[in-house]
């Protein structure tokens, strides 16, 4: 039996299996690449999304703490207005019965008058005092 060969001495089935167990290295060899490069990359996406998962905590502690503050503020606010609201109703009582002394004529004296005389006498001096300024001789001095 006789086989062909070639230059290099090889049948042309020894030449055929050659080449493809030249191709399977190549494959092989690209295969060990692209599983260098899938653990490079698996590597980074971990880095990656653990850098994500800190920076999302640190955004939601403080989203979380903001919420604190604001709600914080807004009840020191409306503990503020109710005591406003509690010391306008006890102004409102004070007016209130302030009316109420004033229509039983039970109210106090804005001056310091004994009589309605002396209210008279202290009255008709400022309206003195005025009618002479008018004329410019005097000055309302009181």
């Amino acid at each position: 039996m006789f086989f062909k060969v070639n230059v290099q001495g090889l049948c042309s089935n020894c030449e055929r299996i050659e080449k493809l167990e030249y191709e399977e290295a190549n494959l092989k060899k690209e295969i060990d690449d692209l599983q260098i490069d899938y653990r490079k990359t698996e590597q980074a996406y971990k880095s990656i999304k653990e850098d994500h998962d800190t920076l999302y905590n640190k955004i939601a502690e403080q989203a979380k703490n903001d919420i604190k503050k604001e709600f914080q503020e807004t009840l020191e606010k409306v503990e503020q207005l109710q005591k406003e609201i509690t010391e306008k109703r006890n102004e409102v009582i004070v007016l209130d019965e302030s009316i109420m002394l004033e229509t039983f004529a039970l109210h106090k004296p804005k001056f310091k008058f004994t009589s309605s005389a002396e209210y008279k006498e202290k009255l008709e001096k400022i309206r003195g005092k005025q009618a002479a300024s008018v004329t410019g001789a005097e000055r309302v001095s009181d």
